[in-house]
């Protein structure tokens, strides 16, 4: 065999190992410390979601809010449907913790003890760990506070947490497969907390979830900036990191 034919087989040879690698490669790990969210900001513009204008959250996510069981009158303020409303720096810069708005659901005179927003993110290697973060902050108050920005005064002891489910089902918050963060009351303030998972599938959802266990005049949750990446250490038992301290919530269910 002659060197030009030397050549062009050794040629064919790497273009079919290419061609057998290249699914790997598709399919290889993200690299660490990327963020996988669409709109991790919560920037607008939002979306309208089934037609009802007072459900309009930014593009890249999704709301979710607890439906009343059957049987339960559809006018029980247990059950209803909080609103989900643009929030802009320009208007509310006390609202906003960093780029030009963000995302908030609130009740008036009633609760909704499982809501909040979603995003299903895809293309996780098996068995990498991530990390999911949030800045979050609430409001919760039956008095008029005229100061600006109005305190939290007679709350209804508001909490808030994280999720993520490891292995890309249906959101249910009672799947074994789903980690949280510890509950946190962040009133009046930014507070970053955080989850750690491992993906056991090649896509996996992420979540803000709040929880009233009273009714006040007005309950607000904000989110404005957040993150999933994968990490290079393996993880850790569901934890929270708290930036700046607030006090304590009286209740933490379980």
């Amino acid at each position: 065999m002659d060197r030009k034919s030397i050549r062009a087989s050794i040629l064919a040879f790497a273009m079919a190992a290419s061609l057998v690698v290249s699914p790997m490669v598709a399919a290889a790990a993200v690299p660490v410390g990327v963020n996988l969210l669409e709109n991790p900001g919560h920037e607008h513009p939002g979306a309208y979601f089934g037609g009802r204008g007072e459900i309009n959250v930014t593009w890249g996510w999704v709301p979710f809010w607890q439906e009343p069981p059957p049987g339960t009158d559809l006018r029980d303020q247990n059950y209803r449907t909080p609103e989900f409303r643009p929030t802009f720096a320009r208007d509310y810069p006390y609202r906003v913790w960093s780029g030009a708005g963000s995302d908030h659901w609130f009740n008036y005179f009633a609760l909704n003890r499982a809501a909040g927003v979603m995003q299903v993110v895809k293309n996780l290697s098996v068995g990498s760990p991530i990390r999911y973060t949030a800045m979050t902050e609430l409001w919760s108050s039956n008095v008029n506070d005229p100061a600006i920005p109005p305190k939290s005064l007679q709350d209804g002891n508001m909490l808030i947490r994280v999720c993520i489910d490891q292995d890309g089902g249906p959101r249910d918050l009672t799947d074994p497969n789903v980690i949280c963060s510890p509950w946190s009351q962040p009133y009046d303030q930014w507070r970053q907390i955080y989850v750690e998972g491992a993906a056991s599938c090649r896509r996996s959802w992420c979540s803000y979830s709040s929880m009233p266990r009273f009714r006040s005049s007005i309950t607000m949750h904000l989110w404005t900036i957040a993150a999933l990446k994968c990490c290079r250490k393996p993880a850790r038992e569901a934890s929270v990191w708290e930036m700046a301290s607030s006090r304590p919530a009286r209740v933490q269910p379980a």
